[in-house]
This record gives C-alpha cells, structure tokens and sequence, in this order.
C-alpha cells in the first residue's frame, strides 16, 4: 500500500511536532512492507529536508517535493495537523488533537481559530475515519461536529520511552545542584500559551499544604 503522511510539523518542537515525529520514527522500524510518501502541506521551512529531522530515510520512504498528492498518488493519506491535501480523492485518515479552538476560543488568536476551523471542517466532509487523541476529544467531535460516532476512533498518545522513573543517584544529586532544587517539586513540559493555563497550574500549587514542602522554579 502507498501511503501518504503530513511531516509539515514533524521539526516543530510543540504538541503537534512531537506526535508527527515520533509516529514516523516508529513507523520507519516497524514497517518494512508499506511504501511511504512524505508531504510538508503547509511548505514549512524547517521539513523543507524531514532527514535532517528523522535521519537518513529507510527505501520504503520518500520525500515528495510536490506539496499536495495528486488523486492517484497515494492510496491512503494522513492528515496530523489542521490541513488536508486539497484535490485528493482517495482514502483520508485525519487526527485531531483537541477542538479547543471551538471550546476555548479565548485562548486562540483569531487567525489561528480560523486556520484550525477551516481544515477540520474540511476534514469532516472528506476523512473516511477521524482519529481522536483521547475519549474527551472524541466526544468534542461529535457534539460540536456532528460526526458519527463510527467514524471516530481514540487512539491515546505514548509518552516517550525517555519519560521514567530516574534511579540514578549520582544524576538526581547534578541535577539539583544545578537548578538549586532542595525539596519535592512540580515538573510542567509543554509550551507558554494562554490556553495550558499555566496561572490554573500555580493558582492550585498556592492552594497545597505546605506540609506538602514542594518548590517553584523557573
């Protein structure tokens, strides 16, 4: 089977960028058999190149310069942002990683609601299957998209294999040392945006005991 992949985002250090990267790095040891045809819809700069993102490319998998499939290209495409390849008839599988946008709008520029809006609703009318990050997206789909509930499947996200309990003591005691860190802490990974609600996150550690001794570092 060829199969298409949006790797717009798959350099992009946020959410969207991590999943698109490591979808294709297992995706690239798992499958020997499938032909893979790797398209950057949104010609972002930085996968002008994807092997300077995911390395050297095994033979099932190609770089298409073109930025949207023709119809017959490919038999199945995957759309991991908030873009499907315009003039595609074949086979669509889209993700979508939440729907706050429409939920949340407060915590988007305009600009970028509407850019999110326009290529999921798209999505709606042309993906043969919707891929929801979690039950709660999926169930925003439905209600504020009215899609069937048979055409949307939850397929949770991993975390990296990198992300475990540290037993290294000789590690634990550098990593002190060097951010100053004398007692139990709070550990937030992820982007400074409005919509992560990071004030929720420090208004709630100011409501812990104290007992709890947890510290704050920027």
């Amino acid at each position: 089977m060829r199969i298409g992949i949006d790797v717009s985002k798959v350099g992009d250090k946020d959410g969207i960028g991590r999943y698109s990267h490591h979808l294709l790095k297992a995706l690239m040891e798992l499958d020997t058999l499938n032909e893979y045809k790797l398209y950057n819809l949104f010609r972002h700069p930085s996968t002008d190149d994807p092997s300077t993102v995911l390395g050297e490319l095994p033979e099932n998998f190609e770089f298409i310069s073109d930025k949207h499939p023709r119809w017959n290209d490919v038999d199945l495409f995957h759309s991991t942002a908030y873009k499907v390849p315009s003039g595609y008839r074949n086979k669509l599988v889209h993700t979508v990683h939440d729907l706050t946008f429409i939920t949340h709008p407060e915590f988007h520029t305009l600009q970028n609601r509407i850019h999110c809006l326009q290529g999921t609703v798209t999505a709606v009318c042309r993906a043969d299957k919707m891929i929801a990050v979690s039950n709660h997206t999926k169930k925003d789909i439905i209600e504020h998209l009215a899609v069937p509930q048979e055409k949307t499947e939850v397929i949770h996200l991993a975390a990296d294999k990198r992300f475990k309990p540290w037993r290294d003591n000789k590690t634990r005691e550098y990593l002190s040392g060097k951010y100053g860190i004398s007692s139990p802490y709070l550990f937030y990974l992820g982007s400074i945006e409005p919509r992560k609600n990071l004030k929720g996150v420090i208004r709630a550690y100011a409501t812990l005991p104290k007992i709890l001794g947890i510290s704050t570092y920027w």
